[in-house]
């Protein structure tokens, strides 16, 4: 694709509407699972004491941290904890991958298809998009791919080189691959867990920053956002070392530039525009706003699909 209409970058608030959590909830549920570990497959991490006292002590220092982000934690104080923290990552995520959760008509995905400009499958990159999500879940590839399917009444063998024309890069690795990614390790959409060993194989996909902070990876990223005419930011927390990671300051403000900013003040929306040195409007419309609830009365006024 050599040209982008928009870039879609997505935080854990565009997961929220499919069963996944927030950040915040996510490191509240790490920390039960740790300290309640005897209760669910993640036992099988426990291999002899001195492991039980590190993954109680783990739990501790995260809940201590009060951080918001178990991306940061992992930076910071929980390096220590990677060979813990990945599958304990995992394991939340993928107890919430429900599929019939997918297909609200009523949420973003279902809008979202709904608005791209071809029903026809053979012009489907023509809608010019691609997406970064700072997301581990696969709630998106997978809503988007069951719905390609369907309209066009392919086969998922049909449908998989079809996904390719829509570029997704997941920053910070994902759960695992979708059965029609043809990659490994290999686990359907469901939250059904069999074993410790699946969780481990999956979390062996996660990434912390410091890898993803690699010249070699970030360029990547940084290649997808050159190409692209707009910058939009959905369920997006404005994370600092998130946004580094994007290589967005210096030339934001040759983009169209906008994104949800629920629950955030005046003030942090400022911050917003001076990191990116962008004015807070763009042709008289307000680039960040906290005024809309959803995502999907975002897209409805700020996303234009031509």
């Amino acid at each position: 694709m050599d040209e982008i209409n928009t870039v879609f970058i997505l935080g854990a608030g565009a997961s929220v509407d499919y069963g996944l959590y927030t950040g915040k909830k996510l490191v509240k549920r790490i920390i039960q699972d740790l300290l309640n570990i005897n209760t669910t497959p993640l036992r099988g991490l426990i291999t002899d004491s001195h492991n039980a006292k590190r993954i109680q002590e783990c739990a501790i220092k995260l809940n201590e941290s009060n951080e918001l982000s178990i991306d940061r934690f992992m930076q910071y104080s929980g390096k220590a904890y990677q060979d813990i923290l990945k599958p304990a990552i995992t394991y939340s995520l993928m107890a919430q991958e429900e599929e019939t959760k997918l297909f609200n008509r009523d949420e973003w995905y279902a809008y979202f298809f709904r608005r791209l400009k071809t029903h026809d499958s053979d012009r489907l990159e023509e809608n010019k998009i691609a997406f970064i999500t700072f997301n581990y879940d696969r709630s998106l590839e997978q809503a988007l791919f069951k719905r390609i399917c369907t309209l066009y009444e392919k086969t998922e063998a049909e449908c998989a080189p079809m996904m390719e024309k829509i570029p997704i890069i997941h920053v910070y690795g994902q759960i695992g691959y979708l059965p029609w990614q043809k990659k490994s390790p290999v686990r359907e959409y469901t939250p059904i867990i069999s074993d410790v060993e699946t969780i481990k194989s999956c979390a062996a996909c996660i990434k912390t920053i410091s890898e993803v902070s690699e010249p070699s990876y970030k360029s990547k990223i940084e290649h997808l956002i050159s190409k692209a005419k707009n910058i939009c930011f959905l369920g997006f927390g404005y994370d600092k070392t998130n946004m580094d990671l994007l290589g967005l300051r210096n030339i934001a403000k040759d983009k169209g530039v906008s994104g949800t900013a629920v629950h955030l003040g005046n003030a942090e929306i400022n911050e917003i525009h001076r990191y990116l040195q962008v004015h807070p409007l763009d042709h008289d419309r307000e680039r960040f706003s906290n005024k809309y609830e959803n995502i999907i009365d975002f897209l409805k006024d700020k996303w234009d699909p031509v």
